[in-house]
């Protein structure tokens, strides 16, 4: 009888451990995990409608931000100011799958003052955090030939991430 009670209380020590140890280790604060940390770029975005000339490509140096990988910026150097065939907007909106192979952009804020909004990406990309070194592609090509008028646009991000 003495045995059977020994082992009982071991089993019992046994398995209070563990209900504490799992306790404790699942109790690391109040803040959920909401995703990556803040990630800062630097870059280009290009805009060009294809069935025009080559010199229509519209560049600009862009500040690229993904906020705990939900939530995105974009910002432009010349931005309204810039003499190309497309004026770029500044804008906010959700990212989503960023550092896959794919980014989806859905803008939420932008910035209206003079420029084109049709410039500004949307829907789903190619994403390329692999094959050019440390800078990332972002892509994406985009035709409609049934609606007038026709268009055959191509949209690309290239970026470096800051340190």
């Amino acid at each position: 009888m003495k045995r059977i009670c020994q082992n009982l209380n071991r089993l019992l020590l046994y398995i209070t451990v563990l209900y504490l140890s799992f306790c404790l280790s699942s109790c690391t604060g109040n803040e959920g995990n909401l995703g990556a940390d803040n990630e800062e770029f630097i870059g280009t975005y290009t805009a060009r409608d294809l069935s025009e000339v080559i010199e229509l490509a519209s560049v600009d140096s862009v500040s690229f931000t993904v906020r705990r990988g939900t939530t995105y910026s974009l910002r432009f150097f010349e931005g309204a100011n810039s003499q190309d065939a497309i004026d770029f907007c500044n804008h906010d909106g959700t990212i989503l799958d960023f550092g896959t192979a794919k980014a989806s952009f859905d803008p939420t804020s932008i910035s209206y003052q003079n420029c084109d909004t049709a410039a500004i990406p949307r829907g789903t990309f190619v994403a390329d955090f692999i094959n050019h070194g440390d800078t990332v592609f972002i892509s994406k090509q985009s035709t409609d030939t049934a609606s007038p008028p026709v268009y055959d646009s191509m949209y690309i991000l290239k970026l470096l991430k800051k340190l």
